[in-house]
């Protein structure tokens, strides 16, 4: 295809994916346009595929490993006929398979993606799949510059030397921009080039919006015995003029979606709950650790790219040599903090509560757990709070996991003051911990007399009929539902298990003593808070119960707000259960 028709088509595809993020009020704008040449260059010249055979085999492969362009990936498999462009109108929307990081369930995309650092060990994978049984198809993978400071990238790359994977193209978007602001500043990566080339790759470097050199490298032979590297020298935003090179627009409007209050804290009218104001609990909690910090100077914080979605750019500015910066590398950042520890100093590691749990989950096992050193595991963002972005960014089974570290506490605070209080109790703690809480503003449930005892759980209700344990965001949901059951007639008591280790077991049986249990959690229902409390009651006070939470199954898509409602985890939800349960 000739350069001025794929230039037509990146500007049309440019202008869908920025009619989807309008749509959706959620997307990467910024990533999107940058990589947008790139991607119409490898699908409407490069690629050999068959839109109507998706699963064709002898297809070449492409692995988008930087996820934060999926609009534009969207756009151009509907427009080569994978897919009815039609279906782009769903993106980010409740029940929709366009979910905001790339889902298999989409015709033309290979694998699920959006944990940064796993396009390229796939990519290796698929390309020796190929050389070892005499295929020729080729693989190519898209990743994002700062993506580069997660080690699984540098340890594939290794791998694609070794294995002389000539087939193998791996394009690097190299826009400069991430999360934090400039990757130089956030873990720099020069001399991009020489340690790709010192990695025993094939290196080159283009202007990543000039499509016909981009057309040029792909028409002329490359070496044969290496692996191939393409650096994109690229614009974050390119071709929109308000936002090029500005790092804000790295995702604007995912945070009105992700991080927006749920429906059931909005619509709360005729409670008995006072006060009922909707405070963000990670705004609480770095508010309370820059108050402690800079007071002692042994309180550090580190981050993962992740100073804005904490939302600990205040820290970093008002001390920069307590806060640590490690880029999007989440094993090192636990595994620094250990270090820290070790140095007589009291870290709390930070970031999104998908990645830190479960891609550190060794460093999380050994380092902290085992070691028992005084490190405290902060993820953000947890459960369904990044909503249509996908499955990949939610966390729904990290209690389950951690559950089973030993010497880890495990906490899960309701609201925002709470979150304060359990903040300093953290800071004044020896024993490391992991706590987890959601995004955007939650309804406060504690009021300024509020008090905080580590394992002992908070009776909110006191009732007869049956008992609600709820933990986290899920809380205030519990305390609706018993509102709303009141009102029918029944009694039912509600616990806040903001502990899940050191567990309180007799709060647990003397929720038994009702004779039926529900507990409600943003968690898979497998070996979370309701997984906790079966344990207890099967070998203490066998008791009717019911789990709720996300059952195991395909994670269905659509706003955190969707998501409550798809599983019931909503006052009307837990309610219903209830009723049920006792047969009503």
């Amino acid at each position: 295809m000739q350069a001025e028709e794929i230039r037509r088509l990146a500007a049309l595809r440019r202008a869908d994916a920025v009619t989807m993020i309008h749509n959706a009020a959620s997307g990467h704008t910024g990533g999107t346009m940058s990589a947008m040449d790139a991607l119409c260059v490898l699908f409407y010249d490069v690629l050999r595929l068959r839109p109507a055979e998706p699963d064709w085999p002898q297809r070449d492969r492409f692995f988008l490993s930087k996820d934060h362009c999926v609009e534009g990936y969207y756009a151009i498999l509907a427009d080569l006929g994978f897919f009815d462009k039609k279906e782009l109108r769903s993106f980010c929307r409740k029940g929709s398979r366009l979910i905001g990081h790339p889902s298999n369930a989409v015709p033309g995309v290979e694998v699920c993606t959006g944990a940064l650092g796993h396009g390229l060990p796939i990519g290796v994978g698929a390309a020796l799949g190929a050389k070892r049984t005499g295929r020729d198809f080729r693989t190519f993978v898209l990743l994002g510059d700062g993506e580069l400071a997660e080690g699984s990238v540098w340890e594939a790359a290794m791998a694609g030397a070794a294995y002389r994977l000539d087939d193998l193209f791996v394009l690097t978007d190299r826009n400069g921009l991430q999360i934090s602001g400039a990757t130089e500043e956030v873990m720099p990566l020069e001399d991009l080039a020489a340690k790709w080339r010192a990695f025993g790759w094939d290196t080159e470097t283009v202007d990543g919006h000039d499509v016909s050199a981009l057309l040029s490298y792909f028409h002329t032979p490359r070496p044969q015995g290496r692996p191939h590297c393409l650096l994109l020298r690229t614009v974050k935003g390119k071709g929109l003029p308000f936002a090029e090179n500005r790092k804000e627009w790295q995702g604007p409007g995912c945070a009105a979606v992700a991080g927006s209050l749920p429906r059931f804290a909005r619509e709360r009218r005729g409670h008995s709950m006072d006060g009922w104001k909707a405070q963000a609990a990670r705004a609480a909690f770095t508010k309370t650790l820059l108050e402690l910090a800079e007071k002692d100077p042994t309180l550090f914080a580190v981050a993962t790219d992740s100073r804005g979605s904490v939302t600990l750019t205040d820290f970093a500015a008002a001390l920069p040599n307590q806060f640590v910066e490690c880029g999007i590398a989440e094993q090192d950042a636990v595994g620094i903090a250990a270090g820290l520890a070790n140095a007589g100093l009291r870290p709390f590691v930070c970031g999104p509560a998908s990645f830190l749990s479960l891609r550190a989950a060794e460093q999380i096992k050994v380092d902290v757990g085992y070691s028992r050193s005084n490190v405290k595991i902060v993820g953000v963002s947890g459960g369904v709070s990044y909503g249509a972005l996908g499955s990949t960014h939610h966390a729904t089974q990290d209690i389950a996991l951690l559950r089973a570290v030993p010497g880890l506490e495990i906490f899960l605070p309701a609201d925002a003051v709470q979150t304060a209080l359990l903040t300093r109790h953290l800071a004044a703690s020896d024993r490391p911990a992991y706590v987890r809480m959601g995004r955007g503003p939650v309804p406060t449930i504690y009021g300024e007399d509020a008090r905080f005892v580590p394992g002992r759980a908070n009776c909110l209700r006191r009732g007869r009929d049956a008992a609600l344990i709820a933990c986290g965001e899920m809380v205030a949901a519990a305390v609706l539902a018993a509102d709303a059951l009141e009102a029918s007639g029944l009694s039912v008591s509600v616990y806040d298990m903001h502990t899940l280790r050191p567990l309180d077991e007799e709060t647990i049986l003397e929720a038994a003593e009702t004779g039926f249990v529900v507990t409600a959690e943003e968690h898979d229902v497998h070996g979370g808070l309701g997984a906790a409390v079966a344990e207890v009651l099967s070998q203490r006070r066998p008791t009717p119960m019911r789990i709720l939470g996300r059952p195991d199954e395909k994670l269905f898509g659509g706003a955190s707000a969707d998501v409550f409602d798809h599983y019931g985890l909503t006052p009307a939800g837990i309610a219903a259960a209830v009723q049920e349960g006792l047969k009503i």
